[in-house]
């Protein structure tokens, strides 16, 4: 086991961004690098230090396993102590592992190879440009998958084998972040639903990039929801988004380590695809499909009748040469004013 916690712990590197672990007081870091030293060597009870709260415990193992995303053979965590609970002593965790000796060294392994693949082709590039890589990536080859199946809320789901939930999106989007010197956390909190359906958990997150004039933003992004909206190409709807931009569709829990997101420069105006007129819509769509049989862009146009809205685009795009004698579908997304648009024949 000592052998294969040396392993583990080659995989992670104290420089990379640790929102949690940076928003705690001098005393409960130590608890926090306590921890961290038996989580990684695999002990089955891991001492904490005098003073630690059972509450503060209790809630410790998950959000490191969001903080270092490599942690994700670990379980369940058991607090123990003696005495009452305010006043314990010889406070402990007692974790279950995922994985038995060897396991979580060969699939950090697999994971660290699947990076490897998408490393090469960012050198060079600026942060947003790296976060972009990965979220691509990540939305290419991501198949929202039921919570139950193996590793679908942690990395290893969307990184090794394709699949996982919002939050192993979420924690293998940090994964590659935390390798190509981007400054990424993981959000939880609440997709939030539309008119009469309910909302649920959900996880994204926020990263560190270029704004307009080169200075450093906070941006929220969202792998799984543009996944999950994907045809024919890699949707960018929730792509380092602000707070504010966000907020019709998410909200982070309450308390939440992470900086305020003012958001960066969109993708669309980056690329130009903000489509400001009708006559410029035409030129976007002419211009695409030239290239591609299918597109995106952004009409930044605010209207309660939606399909009086879709009516106006589909009649602009009776313009379109490119689109002549081709039957398309048009997927737009009212909350973000992102539009696909896909060639069907």
């Amino acid at each position: 086991m000592a052998a294969t916690g040396a392993c583990v712990a080659a995989h992670v590197s104290p420089e990379r961004y640790r929102p949690y672990e940076l928003s705690l007081c001098p005393e409960d870091v130590e608890v926090y690098e306590a921890a961290l030293e038996g989580l990684l060597a695999l002990w089955d009870c891991v001492p904490l230090p005098s003073g630690t709260s059972v509450e503060f415990a209790a809630e410790l193992a998950d959000r490191m396993r969001r903080d270092i995303p490599e942690l994700f053979y670990v379980g369940g965590t058991t607090v123990t102590f003696r005495g009452s609970r305010l006043r314990p002593h010889g406070v402990a965790l007692r974790p279950t592992y995922r994985l038995g000796a060897g396991g979580a060294a060969s699939l950090l392994d697999q994971m660290e190879r699947s990076a490897d693949l998408f490393l090469g082709d960012v050198s060079g590039l600026d942060r947003y440009g790296r976060v972009l890589a990965a979220h691509d990536w990540l939305a290419g080859r991501l198949r929202y998958a039921d919570g139950n199946r193996a590793y679908a809320h942690e990395a290893p789901g969307p990184l090794v084998y394709g699949v996982g939930v919002c939050e192993g999106a979420a924690k293998a989007l940090k994964f590659l972040c935390d390798r190509c010197g981007v400054r990424c956390g993981v959000v939880v909190g609440e997709a939030l639903g539309d008119g009469d359906e309910k909302g649920g958990p959900h996880a994204w997150n926020v990263v560190e990039v270029e704004g307009a004039g080169w200075e450093t933003v906070w941006a929220n992004v969202d792998v799984t929801f543009d996944a999950t909206i994907s045809h024919g190409a890699v949707r960018h709807d929730y792509l380092c988004l602000s707070d504010a931009a966000l907020a019709k569709t998410h909200r982070r829990d309450a308390g939440e380590p992470l900086p305020v997101c003012g958001g960066a420069p969109g993708y669309y105006a980056r690329l130009g695809l903000v489509a400001s007129s009708a006559s410029r819509l035409v030129r976007i769509v002419d211009t695409a499909l030239e290239r591609a049989g299918a597109l995106e862009f952004l009409l930044p146009v605010v209207a309660d009748d939606h399909e009086v809205l879709l009516d106006a685009v589909e009649r602009v795009l009776e313009g379109s040469r490119a689109l002549a004698g081709h039957a398309y579908a048009l997927y737009p997304n009212f909350d973000t004013g992102v539009f696909g648009l896909e060639v069907l024949s």
